[in-house]
Formats: structure tokens, sequence, C-alpha cells
């Protein structure tokens, strides 16, 4: 009987610390990355209409981290080349000075997305005109000249820096990775993924046959147009 008691104990122990387990992976932040490119529709469509909100809503703003990592679909030649041109490098580059200058933004970017959310919305003409719409003591920059100066004399460091933490092998921007793995259901409904998961759910979408038969991985967002990696898709066609 005691021998009965104490496993019985025994299990409802590891039935607790299972459950503590459970616990403290649920409330362990996502670490959430995005690659992406300055101009292309889909990661202005992410940026402004969902990472924008998930850093300000209540409900999910404390449960993941945000990387930011301007660079996307380049062509490292020489020359180097950004999918959508030069101004799409320098708005790249504009983006990472922020990443770097704006207080605290190197260690939490996050901190700089009102800055990024600001420039991806001011993006015509010749790509100047952030610097006086985005200028502002609630964006984290109250002098354009010190985005402006970074992106003269650090600017292509940082560019090339983006560049090394940019997975050589993503086959589209906007490319969002939760926890090191790319994910289509991140990309595609943030907020819903992140409560998804805090609650344990399965936030998986399943994957379209036209995704399979283009060999696009566990597929694209199907929410938004994505920039599609040419030099990632040659290779895939040659193979």
């Amino acid at each position: 009987m005691k021998f009965l008691s104490a496993a019985f104990g025994g299990l409802c122990g590891l039935g607790l610390a299972g459950a503590q387990l459970f616990e403290a992976q649920a409330n362990k932040k996502l670490e959430i990355a995005l690659y992406y490119e300055a101009l292309c529709p889909g990661c202005k469509e992410f940026i402004t209409e969902q990472l924008i909100q998930a850093t300000e809503d209540p409900d999910v703003k404390d449960k993941f981290t945000i990387e930011m990592v301007p660079y996307g679909n380049v062509y490292e030649g020489p020359p180097l080349l950004c999918q959508h041109g030069p101004k799409e490098c320098y708005l790249n580059k504009v983006e990472g000075c922020g990443i770097k200058h704006i207080e605290g933004a190197s260690e939490d970017n996050a901190l700089a997305l009102p800055f990024i959310n600001c420039v991806e919305k001011n993006t015509g003409g010749d790509g100047t005109g952030w610097k006086d719409a985005c200028v502002g003591k609630e964006l984290g920059v109250e002098k354009a000249d010190v985005i402006a100066t970074c992106v003269d004399e650090e600017g292509d460091d940082i560019f090339a820096e983006m560049g090394k933490k940019t997975p050589t092998d993503h086959k589209f921007v906007p490319w969002v990775t939760v926890n090191g793995k790319q994910s289509d259901a991140a990309a595609d409904n943030l907020k819903q993924f992140i409560l998804s998961h805090q609650e344990g759910g399965d936030s998986k979408r399943p994957t379209s046959p036209l995704s399979l038969l283009l060999g696009r991985g566990s597929g694209k967002p199907s929410s938004f147009d994505v920039c599609v990696n040419p030099l990632v898709q040659y290779k895939e066609m040659v193979q």
C-alpha cells in the first residue's frame, strides 16, 4: 500500500512538473525575425498592417521579440543590385541606420518599428520623403541628419551586415522565421499565430498543392503578394 501511495505521489509530482514545464514554454517569448526589402509591396503590407500593430497590441506585444533585417533579394555581384533598384538599396540602409541609431533599438528592434513603419509609408519619389515625414520624438529620430549621415558613412557596412544575417536559401520576402524556422502561418496572420502558440494550439496552415508544385517549401503567405528570390528560384529550376 505504501508502495502504491509513493508511486502515485511520484506520478502526481511528474504531472505537476510537466504542467510547470508546459507553462514555462508557453510563457517564453517567441523569437520572430523578418527578412525583407524596403520596396517589396508584401513587405510593406506585413510591416504596416501586421507587425507594427502587434508591437502595440496588449494581447501579444509582450509575447514575442522581433529582429528586423532589411536586405532581401540582393544580387551580390559585383555589382551589388537590389531587386527594386538603387532606391531600395538606399531605403534598406535608411532603415538599417534607424535600427542602429534609435536609442535602444540595436538591442530591441521593436523600438525602431515606428520609424521603419513611417519610412515604408513614404517611399515615393526619390525615396527621401522620410526626411520630412519620419522625424519626431515619438519615432525615435529627432533629426534627419543623424540617419542621413549614417547612410553616407556607415550605410554600406550596415547593409553588408544585414546581408550576412539573411538566409541564403530564403525563397521570397517577407521571409518570417519563428525560433529560427520559416513560418507562413506567422506571415499570414501574426497576431493569430502568436495567440495560437500561447494557447498550445496548432498554428500551422495547410500547404496548397500549387505552392508545392512551385517548389516553395511550405508555400508562401496567402494573404499578400511576396517578392520571389530569383537566385534561389533559378537554382531550383536548373537542379
